[in-house]
């Protein structure tokens, strides 16, 4: 609010009284003081649910106080996410579910017949449908098939506009098998109890497309005669053992 004075200059250093005569609302102080320019101010908190709230502010030595402001609090339209969140699967596969989002207007309810978009915007898998119109839940779903060849995280986002939370983002991760490839060695020849000139070599290569360190590889002579230098080898920062 702003007070003046008889000469209609702002009145300085008055206090000014701020109340809630209805409603559940929450004033961040109850008074305060006019600063240089006449005014005195207040913030308010809302309630969690609709309502009419009405505010008085007083200071009895003004003509046109009290002043009173009425507010209506109301509910925006939402969306929410409710199942097929942080999901994991295989690579090139569908997700094991659907990611589905639920859609409420500001009453509450429902929101039927509204149309969300669905998009795959990291990890190079792609969704169906790419549109979905909520049903009579206010559900609407799609579901991700994985990257068809590379491991690693996707992103799905719903997007709803006028819609409180949208858009919203869903969290996937595509997982490959672990897998144990030859990277040198094979296909060698010498002569008899000579030492092959290169070591056979293995990568590991993880459900992630990482190559894992540390872990420990068993050669064995499956067939033929011959020795090895050693039987186990721990795999270094590349995944080679």
């Amino acid at each position: 609010v702003r007070l003046l004075d008889a000469s209609a200059n702002p009145a300085v250093g008055e206090t000014v009284t701020f109340a809630v005569t209805a409603g559940t609302a929450q004033l961040s102080a109850t008074t305060a003081m006019t600063d240089s320019a006449g005014e005195a101010s207040v913030t308010l908190t809302t309630a969690s649910s609709p309502e009419t709230v009405t505010i008085t502010a007083t200071n009895a030595a003004f003509n046109g106080s009290p002043v009173t402001f009425t507010l209506s609090t109301i509910v925006l339209p939402e969306m929410t996410m409710v199942s097929g969140d942080n999901q994991t699967g295989m690579v090139g596969q569908p997700a094991p579910e659907d990611c589905v989002v639920m859609l409420t207007d500001q009453n509450g309810q429902p929101a039927v017949g509204v149309t969300v978009t669905f998009q795959s915007i990291t990890g190079g898998g792609t969704v169906s449908p790419q549109t979905a119109t909520t049903d009579a839940t206010g559900r609407a779903g799609t579901r991700l098939t994985f990257n068809p060849t590379t491991p690693g995280a996707h992103e799905v986002t719903a997007t709803a506009p006028g819609f409180a939370g949208s858009p919203l983002i869903f969290f996937l991760v595509g997982m490959g098998q672990p897998t144990m490839v030859i990277a040198g060695g094979d296909g060698q020849q010498a002569s008899i109890c000579e030492t092959l000139p290169l070591e056979l070599q293995v990568t590991l290569i993880d459900s992630l497309g990482g190559t894992p360190q540390g872990e420990t590889v068993t050669f064995a002579i499956a067939t033929g005669e011959g020795t090895l230098s050693n039987t186990t080898a721990t795999t270094n920062a590349s995944g080679q053992a």
